[in-house]
């Protein structure tokens, strides 16, 4: 049971730890956003920007309203992504330790309980 414990069933709980925090990466997908930061965010139409000096304005207005708007959205996006990431990284170490500890805790408890009684 002790070597199950502290071998197999050690590394089976990694495995699920690494799990989770490579669902959290891929839900959030930080390296893709950062690689599509400032492109557009789901913009319907700027036109061609072609033809008067006013159309075309207005095209580039809203194209970089519209990056702007993306790269903000983006960025709150990572900043959540990985903060989800520290706090899973968190849970996953603290599932490893009380993996490691769970089985000496009623020694632990008989011990301080002599101790204690006195």
């Amino acid at each position: 049971m002790v070597r199950w414990w502290y071998g197999e069933g050690l590394y089976g709980q990694m495995l699920r730890v690494a799990r989770m925090l490579g669902a959290t990466s891929d839900y959030f997908s930080i390296v893709a956003l950062l690689r599509t930061l400032f492109a557009p965010f789901r913009q319907i139409s700027a036109g061609g920007g072609t033809g008067p000096l006013g159309v075309r304005l207005h095209a580039w207005l809203d194209k970089l309203v519209s990056r702007l708007v993306g790269g903000a959205i983006r960025t709150v996006t990572m900043l959540v992504g990985i903060l989800m990431l520290f706090l899973t990284a968190l849970i996953g170490l603290l599932l490893l330790v009380g993996w490691v500890v769970l089985p000496v805790l009623p020694l632990i408890g008989a011990i301080s309980a002599i101790v204690w009684r006195v």
